[in-house]
């Protein structure tokens, strides 16, 4: 199968680039896209309303109030909005990516086999607990939003490969407040994950959503439909009337506290309905041993087979476009301290080669030798400064201080060769103020001879 990338070129929203689809629903398209801006860069999941839409402005509406409902939702399993666009006709809701399955599609990938009870109950107490942080959710005057979903299904749980579960698409929730309202005689979710009260159209409540997760809840457990009919009436009646049996008289591997607690999720009698999503939750994780994140996401690897691998063979071509195909490059400013910082990088790293025994020897580069030369031609003028003073000791002791490796001994006529310029004008700057020891032997008055050249030298023997 070729690649989106491969076909379309990505389109810029904004600060984003739009890719290819993720997933499709009945009322919008999920696409890759990624945040690309100055030296920053992010994966993001975006939902896209589609511009074909007979009813684009409804959808507007619906989008609108969830990008509400959302930014008033805060809990690890609730994925929130990053940011909202509107753009030619469309509206854009960013959200962050995450890599996993629906529920829907993982249940597709067993073939009608069950859940396992372990990882089936982990998934709906993160579901639960997601569930009513968006119940006790409040506006900006701390008043209750009544928010419920509505649309709890597998359709709208996503499983990431972290293991961690989280309710998706707030789109149909009923809340106070909301810009789009629900015309007479229209419901809004998918029958087969519906509450009695709400296929009657009577007030709904938190209750309400209890009861979708309950029978998310027995169909994981069991493989199978709770309710399933040829037609919407005979849909409506089953939920109004079927009998509902426990999940291990379904085929459920299901123990006597599971059973009880998933048939008093799916009671129609609201009083003995569980009162809250949280007080669901708990009773799963009193009662029922719950699989590990880390045992919840090798699952999703499993089950997800090829369709998660080829999701994130994708992303991965998605970040390396966004990267090579939009130039990612800092301005010169950056690209300057980029470079700074690799060098300092290289640095550290011969700092810590140098600390080991080298393998071959490194030759004294140019300006070492430079160097060196000039220390010896300072040396050398000052033996025969000092010298001629009567100041210094001999000029081989002074010439062994040099670091290694020290050059030959130098003769009085090669240190003359090399210094006498400088010798000159040593003679001329510097006279001497004291007269020298006295000398003992004949030979020594004077101590020194002059030269063709009028500069004094001393004897080798009266040094």
């Amino acid at each position: 199968m070729r690649s989106y990338l491969q076909m379309n070129a990505p389109r810029r929203i904004g600060r984003y680039l739009l890719y290819g689809p993720i997933a499709s629903g009945g009322m919008a398209t999920v696409h890759f896209g990624r945040l690309v801006d100055g030296g920053f860069a992010r994966t993001v999941a975006i939902k896209r309303v589609r511009a074909d839409s007979e009813s684009t402005s409804e959808q507007f509406a619906m989008l609108a109030d969830e990008a509400r409902i959302l930014s008033r939702v805060h809990h690890p399993n609730v994925p929130p909005i990053l940011d909202v666009l509107a753009l030619d006709d469309e509206i854009f809701l960013v959200m962050d990516f995450i890599a996993g399955a629906s529920l829907s599609s993982l249940r597709r990938s067993l073939q009608g086999a069950p859940i396992e009870p372990s990882i089936a109950c982990s998934v709906l107490a993160g579901v639960l607990r997601g569930l009513h942080a968006a119940h006790l959710a409040v506006n900006e005057q701390g008043e209750s939003l009544a928010i419920v979903h509505r649309d709890v299904s597998p359709q709208n749980i996503l499983v990431g490969v972290d293991g961690l579960a989280r309710l998706l698409d707030f789109g149909v929730a009923k809340a106070r407040g909301r810009l789009q309202s629900t015309y007479d005689g229209r419901l809004k979710g998918k029958l087969g994950y519906m509450s009695p009260e709400q296929v009657s159209s009577a007030p709904l409540t938190a209750r309400s959503d209890v009861f979708a997760a309950g029978i998310v809840l027995w169909e994981a457990l069991t493989g199978r439909r709770l309710f399933s009919a040829d037609n919407e009436g005979g849909m409506l009646v089953q939920v109004l009337t079927r009998p509902i049996e426990t999940p291990s008289h379904a085929g459920a591997l299901s123990s006597p506290e599971l059973d009880a607690h998933v048939l008093r999720a799916l009671s129609r009698s609201l009083p003995t309905r569980f009162e809250s999503a949280e007080a669901f939750a708990a009773a799963l994780e009193r009662d029922v041993p719950l699989a590990p994140p880390g045992e919840v996401g090798a699952w999703v690897r499993r089950t997800a087979g090829d369709a998660l691998a080829d999701q994130l063979a994708e992303l991965a071509r998605v970040e390396a476009s966004s990267v090579s195909g939009q130039g990612w490059r800092a301005s010169p400013k950056k690209q300057e301290d980029d470079e700074q910082t690799v060098s300092e990088v290289d640095v550290r790293h011969a700092l810590v080669a140098s600390s080991r025994p080298p393998a071959i020897q490194a030759q004294p580069s140019r300006s070492s030798k430079r160097y060196f030369g000039v220390v010896l031609v300072v040396i050398a003028v000052m033996i025969a400064v000092v010298g001629w003073l009567g100041l210094a000791p001999s000029a081989p002791a002074v010439a062994t201080s040099v670091a290694a490796p020290s050059p030959p001994p130098q003769t009085a006529t090669q240190v003359d060769a090399v210094t006498r310029p400088t010798a000159e004008a040593s003679v001329k700057r510097f006279t001497p103020r004291r007269r020298a020891a006295p000398i003992k032997s004949k030979r020594c008055d004077p101590p020194y001879t002059i030269g063709s050249d009028g500069i004094q030298r001393l004897k080798p023997e009266c040094m």
